[in-house]
């Protein structure tokens, strides 16, 4: 046809919009020519139109089941529209119609490698670069595969061969970079930054990644150099009048630099010029919610993450930042629906999951059974394929020699858990446990170095795999390994499921881990009395006193006078976090007010210095018909003036309060528990019922609020106690620390003695 000369020549001549007018009237004609809906797809495609171009390629290849080209640029389209199995179907279509097909084998390389099929993909890559041995893009590509599988040395070899047919090859610099520093070779990682910004005329993206480089290896101050030399280059020629995305990425960066050490004003300031070049920039929205949160601004941060949704619906990462804001602010049901929908959109990232379920035990209308279904789903999901991989342990099965007892947690450094974890650590017999602390750390402080006091050998885990730690637990041969953190920040579960030593424990995370691979979950028979064994996937192992110990820190001070006698009324008080502030709870609390007339009431937390957290605080207690003249809503730290101020303690709801209800009686300051769930989370009432105390313990609302007024109007108990609490409690097993460690020690030696049984 001498019209499809004519096509031809329109699109020589860079016309592909008269093209697609002449295709459109042919088509008129002729609505079966393969040729001319081929035509029609790549003009719509080349004008920017992929949906419609996807349609008219899907009819070519109806008409020219022969055509690779029309295939190869159907798979193009396909990626473009994020619809990977169809373009793998295209891609296939290709190899099979012209087996020599590089650029085809090359995608469908990096298709396989995407959907985890590693394998065939590494094939499929090769097999390209055998058809075109100078093709350098397959080699960087199959350098990124080859580091996926953990092969460095072929993958490092990949990379220098693309580098070798592309000199100028930046992109195979920056993934050799990424490479060298990950099997930490740091000199020439940053040589081959270098090497980019020395190769590249794109100086905004080659400083941005010297940055990134810099920053990842806490080189701060030159990291900002980077990215402040990065917002300074001009802008790509290609990106004359619209704003520079690698401009964006830089100032994003920086912000979080800054944010990383505490300037937040700057990096806010720094987000903000970020939004004034690109305003409809989803992640820029969603660092500056990030900063927001991290300076407890909860309400601020809530409307970036939901404007950096707005831009980016589907983003898994914007959906759980969000969720994290919302169950700040103790909105339970709505953070649950973005927690589940981060999963939706992202089902493989575990940190999604973690924190659902660390919310879930805070839920205050979730049944144990409920939460179980949750709980059980991760370890079908994240625990159970990794059974067939468990290797055999072969540490010396000698039931009397010295134990290597390993400790993992994100939080040797200043933590609220610390009154609890010391108490153990410090007292450890160094005759018959030797020691081991993974410590998964960003950084580190005074209270770090005490931590490294306790401990015979320290190993910091930060950027490790999980993987690469069960290796190196392995490796140390620990005979007992302890998870001090379940599913709470940077906890490494993860590892636990592999099975990397004989006997596995978990302690202190109040519910179930989920992890069937732990053996057993230390506790108590008041923490976890009889019949609480179903909602736990680990065995109980009870200890015959309480399965804690409390030391304080050295700066509380002494207890105060009963402060009612001076005021002339009773203050209640709660020092928990806002996640605790639940309905069930504020009602309660409400009816406690209501009773005692002339009553107030002190709530603090760090996220309450945001007046906005304080403020819908106060407005959530007005519906129950509270004044805010009655409450005391704010944030002070250290705590314990403030404290001193209170004359009852209130404790939390379903999930009682750990530390904090340690601190509270510790101050000399009474506190109601409502023992409300049968499992781990009842350490409120575990610390009543070990002071004598048990007439405090409600196991229902009605009682709570019964049993908080009594002791409101009874000023001489209030008075009593206040002058023999700490001493009682000083007395008491719960600040036993000496016998805490002695029976946690027994414990460890009798699981090992049943494992050398088995």
């Amino acid at each position: 046809m001498r019209e499809l000369q004519q096509l031809a020549a329109l699109f020589a001549q860079g016309r592909p919009d008269l093209a697609g007018v002449l295709a459109r009237e042919l088509l008129q004609q002729f609505p079966e020519h393969g040729m001319l809906w081929k035509a029609m797809g790549m003009a719509l495609q080349q004008t920017g139109q992929p949906v419609e171009a996807m349609a008219a390629l899907r009819k070519a290849v109806t008409l020219l089941p022969g055509d690779a080209d029309c295939f190869y640029n159907l798979g193009l389209l396909l990626i473009k529209t994020k619809q990977p199995h169809e373009a793998e179907e295209a891609f296939r279509a290709v190899v099979r119609i012209d087996p020599g097909a590089a650029d085809a084998l090359n995608n469908l390389g990096v298709l396989l490698g995407e959907r985890m099929a590693l394998e065939e993909a590494e094939a499929t890559l090769g097999a390209a670069i055998r058809v075109d041995p100078g093709y350098a893009e397959a080699y960087n590509n199959l350098g990124l595969l080859l580091t996926r599988r953990e092969h460095h040395a072929e993958a490092e070899a990949a990379f220098r061969e693309a580098i070798r047919l592309r000199p100028a090859y930046r992109e195979a610099y920056n993934h050799l970079g990424l490479l060298l520093e990950r099997t930490n070779r740091e000199s020439e990682a940053e040589a081959a930054c270098r090497e980019v910004l020395r190769l590249t005329s794109d100086a905004p993206v080659a400083y941005v990644r010297l940055g990134d480089f810099l920053y990842r290896h806490h080189r701060m101050d030159e990291a900002e150099e980077a990215y402040r030399a990065a917002t300074r280059a001009a802008p790509r020629s290609e990106d004359a009048g619209r704003p520079d995305p690698c401009h964006i990425e830089a100032y994003n960066n920086l912000g979080m630099l800054l944010t990383d050490q505490g300037r937040h004003a700057e990096a806010e300031a720094v987000f903000q010029k970020a939004l004034r070049l690109d305003a409809g920039h989803a992640d820029t929205h969603a660092r500056l919610g990030r900063l927001l949160h991290k300076g407890r601004r909860v309400i601020e941060a809530e409307a970036a993450f939901r404007e950096a949704l707005r831009l980016a619906p589907d983003s898994a990462n914007f959906c759980f930042s969000l969720a994290n804001t919302l169950i700040a602010q103790a909105r339970f049901h709505e953070a649950e629906e973005w927690y589940r929908l981060a999963r939706t959109l992202q089902p493989t990232t575990h940190l999604f999951l973690h924190s659902l379920l660390f919310q879930l035990m805070y839920h205050p209308d979730k049944s144990l059974d409920a939460l179980m279904i949750d709980y059980r789903d991760y370890d079908e999901r994240f625990v159970q394929p990794y059974r067939k991989a468990w290797l055999r342990c072969d540490n010396l099965p000698d039931p009397h020699r010295r134990l290597r007892v390993g400790y993992v947690s994100p939080d040797f450094r200043k933590h609220s858990i610390n009154g609890f974890v010391e108490p153990l650590l410090a007292r450890h017999d160094r005759s018959r446990f030797e020691r081991y602390a993974y410590a998964e750390l960003a950084g580190e402080d005074d209270v770090t170095v005490r931590y490294r006091g306790y401990m015979d050998h320290w190993i910091p885990t930060r950027g490790m795999t999980d993987e690469a730690l069960t290796e190196r637990i392995r490796a140390d041969r620990i005979d007992i390994l302890v998870d001090l953190a379940g599913h709470t920040s940077n906890g490494r579960l993860g590892v636990f499921a592999r099975k990397p030593a004989p006997v596995s424990v978990t302690w202190l995370f109040g519910f179930t881990t989920g992890v069937s691979a732990i053996d057993y979950h230390v506790t108590d028979a008041i923490a976890a009395p009889p019949g609480s064994e179903p909602y736990f996937l680990e065995r109980l192992w009870r200890l015959g006193r309480p399965a804690l110990a409390y030391r304080p820190p050295p700066d509380m001070g002494e207890v105060s006078p009963l402060p009612a006698l001076k005021r002339g009324h009773v203050t209640f008080g709660s020092f928990g976090r806002s996640i605790r502030m639940n309905h069930r709870v504020i009602m309660t609390w409400s009816r406690i007010l209501l009773s005692v007339p002339d009553a107030r009431l002190m709530i603090y937390s760090s996220q309450y210095q945001d007046d906005a957290m304080r403020q819908d605080l106060i407005g959530r207690f007005a519906r129950y018909g509270i004044g805010a003249e009655r409450l005391d809503v704010g944030c002070v730290s250290p705590a314990w003036d403030a404290m001193r101020g209170l004359d009852i303690g209130l404790d939390c709801f379903p999930h009682n309060s750990g530390i904090t209800m340690a601190e509270t009686l510790y101050m000399g300051i009474p506190a109601i528990s409502l023992e409300e769930r049968i499992t781990g989370n009842g350490l409120g009432a575990l610390m009543l019922h070990t002071l004598g105390l048990s007439a405090w313990i409600a196991r229902t609302q009605e009682e709570y609020v019964e049993k908080a007024v009594a002791l409101a109007n009874d000023l001489p108990t209030l008075v009593r106690l206040r002058a023999d609490l700490r001493v009682r409690m000083e007395k008491s097993p719960l600040m036993d620390e000496e016998g805490f460690a002695r029976a946690m020690e027994d414990a460890y030696r009798a699981m090992w003695q049943r494992w050398c049984q088995s």
